[in-house]
């Protein structure tokens, strides 16, 4: 037990079967894409950019509907050429070819052939430290709260 009484989950998220609290910082959603995609060069991405582009997504449906409130409109099923549940293999999918990935900043790593690149208008959430309800903690994982709650008030 202890620190594996603990998830991280980045926001938008389903939250309601768990305790949680925020982790200081933001995230900045946008693309990561090759570095020989014509869209590279751009500083911001925006959503007609994105029209027609192949998109890799998470599975999660709250992103989603975060996606397309950001670009007002749904986008077609067939834009989605993928979901995925870790960054890390969507991002092998999009330096194989795949498509285009939607995602946070931070994720890519130290791959030289990816880029990352925010939305405009941007879109930030914010993650979460989450436990499960009702399920007493062990006493490392309470000291763990603790600390955390320290460091949110310095």
């Amino acid at each position: 037990h202890g620190l594996s009484d603990f998830g991280v989950v980045i926001d938008p998220a389903d939250k309601y079967k768990y305790a949680f609290t925020s982790i200081p910082g933001v995230n900045q959603w946008g693309l990561t894409l090759p570095v020989t995609h014509p869209l590279a060069s751009h500083e911001q991405i925006t959503p007609t950019d994105i029209k027609n582009q192949p998109l890799l997504i998470s599975q999660r449906q709250p992103v989603r509907a975060m996606l397309a409130n950001w670009a007002g409109t749904s986008l077609p099923d067939k834009q989605f050429v993928a979901t995925y549940n870790l960054i890390y293999n969507a991002n092998l999918l999009v330096e194989s070819g795949l498509g285009l990935a939607v995602g946070i900043n931070h994720l890519i790593t130290d791959n030289q052939n990816l880029k990352f690149i925010p939305f405009a208008p941007a879109i930030t959430s914010s993650m979460s430290l989450i436990w499960l309800k009702h399920t007493p903690l062990s006493a490392v994982g309470q000291r763990f709260l603790e600390i955390l709650a320290e460091q949110k008030t310095d």
